[in-house]
């Protein structure tokens, strides 16, 4: 079967299909502010998948302990010739990684998929997937069917069929490993697909979870569950989730080299003793000269103290010291924020006096 049917791969492109904006009172959903960008060029990093929490009001997501893995970059431009060439009409941005090409249409009124190309399909959807209306808020829902049709090397014909509902089912506040984010919007996207070919079938079951902060441009954080079930391999199930590490602007001079050198910096830094009955030392190295920011949050990732906020040099060990009785901190889990140059970490810390 995996000769005939086309494989989407739903997971390369459902990272980019949503837009938030918003505040712990009430936050939209725009284009203007967290639509996709031509220019932009958006870097996320694997993580290990978990269970995605609960919804509803003012609710604390803690994946401050997600396992990271690679980066991956995505290039996100104008779709001009490349649209025209596959026949996919309509489209006018287009985000790339190492192996296809995503078509969409954006506009004020929302986001549609409308096409995509590897190096060996094509896929032009006659009726778009729609990604997201505008504008959408917190109890905002919709549903919407696609249809769509494509080719495998050029011959193999796939026919493909569906329906997508989104939900705006929660608002919070983050825990990441880079860091914590205040006054973020979660988005529910549940797709059925059903794709077709000549001699057999595959149906695809996705439920994603995606998170939007008011000053970042993409989702801060991605978990997709995936059940594909066909006659021929019966059913399997996928986990795919990714936070966005770095958002380079189409304003960059030199922005190849900035991508680059972003992805080489690696900073070093332990946290020891954790836990801690009274101090905690916070010792760094840092790869290049760079500015050393470090904030202690509560459990809820409520700000407590900044205990480091200057520029430092490369090749010797800056140690700050963090003591719990001095901030009055009582026994149980706290994170400390490191923002290392334009590297952001995030730690948990238990003290235990």
């Amino acid at each position: 079967m995996r000769n005939y049917m086309l494989k989407f791969r739903w997971v390369a492109f459902l990272c980019f299909l949503f837009s938030a904006q918003g505040s712990m009172a009430q936050f939209k959903l725009t284009a203007e502010t967290h639509g996709l960008k031509s220019g932009d060029v958006h870097i996320t990093r694997n993580v290990d998948y978990t269970d995605a929490g609960d919804a509803g009001e003012n609710v604390v997501w803690d994946f401050s302990k997600l396992t990271c893995g690679e980066n991956k970059v995505n290039y996100i431009g104008e779709a001009d010739d490349l649209a025209a060439e596959n026949r996919i009409t309509n489209a006018n941005v287009t985000v790339t990684d190492d192996n296809s090409t995503f078509f969409y249409n954006v506009s004020q009124a929302g986001i549609d998929y409308v096409g995509l190309t590897t190096s060996r399909s094509v896929v032009v959807f006659d009726e778009p997937l729609s990604r997201m209306k505008y504008p959408f808020a917190y109890g905002d829902s919709y549903e919407k069917e696609f249809k769509g049709k494509g080719f495998y090397n050029a011959t193999n014909e796939t026919y493909v069929t569906g329906n997508i509902s989104v939900t705006a089912d929660g608002y919070g506040t983050i825990l990441l490993p880079n860091g914590i984010v205040e006054n973020v919007l979660r988005v529910k996207a549940v797709s059925r697909t059903l794709e077709v070919t000549l001699c057999t079938f595959e149906e695809t079951l996705t439920t994603k979870y995606l998170w939007y902060a008011q000053n970042e441009r993409y989702p801060v954080l991605v978990l997709m569950h995936t059940i594909e079930n066909s006659p021929e391999n019966g059913s399997v199930e996928k986990n795919t989730a990714h936070y966005s590490d770095k958002i380079f602007s189409s304003k960059a001079k030199s922005l190849t080299s900035d991508v680059q050198n972003y992805l080489n910096i690696e900073h070093s830094y332990t946290l020891f003793p954790n836990p801690f009955a009274e101090e905690i030392a916070v010792n760094i190295e840092l790869a290049d000269k760079s500015k050393v920011k470090i904030d202690v949050f509560d459990a809820n990732g409520k700000y407590i103290k900044n205990i480091a906020n200057d520029t430092y040099r490369a090749g010797t060990v800056q140690k700050f010291m963090l003591n719990g009785n001095s901030l009055k901190l009582s026994q149980g889990i706290y994170f400390v924020r490191l923002e290392l140059g334009e590297k952001t970490y995030l730690e948990r810390i238990v003290f235990t006096p």
